[in-house]
């Protein structure tokens, strides 16, 4: 894959310039002669930023999960944005003490990151940890219930309003 911009986005949506993550370390950076990205030695493996929005060339490879913990929620809502690209969009949420969101209007995965709980369904309930994938439709309610002080999951909403249609 080939890299070409001028710019990264980063948390929050301020604008960083191109080699430079929001801790200050190196990221990969556009060779000279416009043939992609090289990779900084000093770098940890961080390319592209967090809140990668659709106007931006570099989509990041890594999204790290302490720069996600980090990031500020959206005005009027109750997650960060951490990435979008086409239809996939992935947040970072970890709601205290209650989890009081409403279904959504697109499917969504959830990857549970920290912390542990029950995950209501519809009619369902099963318990979750971290490492576990959570699946809800578009239009289905659904919530955290009982979680602990440490809960945070990544959110990956994707394909079209309404959901996608039921595989067979």
């Amino acid at each position: 894959m080939v890299e070409h911009a001028t710019e990264n986005r980063g948390v929050g949506s301020s604008i960083l310039p191109l080699g430079t993550r929001p801790d200050g370390c190196a990221q990969s950076v556009p060779s000279p002669g416009g043939g992609g990205a090289q990779r900084d030695e000093r770098s940890d493996g961080w390319e592209g930023g967090l809140n990668t929005g659709p106007s931006d060339d570099v989509v990041p490879v890594r999204l790290a999960l302490a720069a996600a913990r980090t990031a500020p929620n959206q005005p009027g809502r109750r997650s960060a944005l951490v990435l979008e690209h086409g239809s996939l969009e992935v947040r970072y949420y970890a709601p205290r003490g209650a989890d009081p969101q409403t279904p959504h209007t697109r499917d969504e995965l959830y990857v549970i990151a920290s912390g542990r709980g029950s995950f209501a369904r519809g009619d369902e309930r099963v318990p979750f940890e971290p490492g576990d994938a959570l699946f809800v439709a578009a239009g289905v309610d659904h919530r955290f219930e009982d979680f602990s002080d440490d809960f945070g999951t990544w959110v990956i909403f994707y394909g079209p309003e309404g959901g996608e249609s039921p595989s067979r």
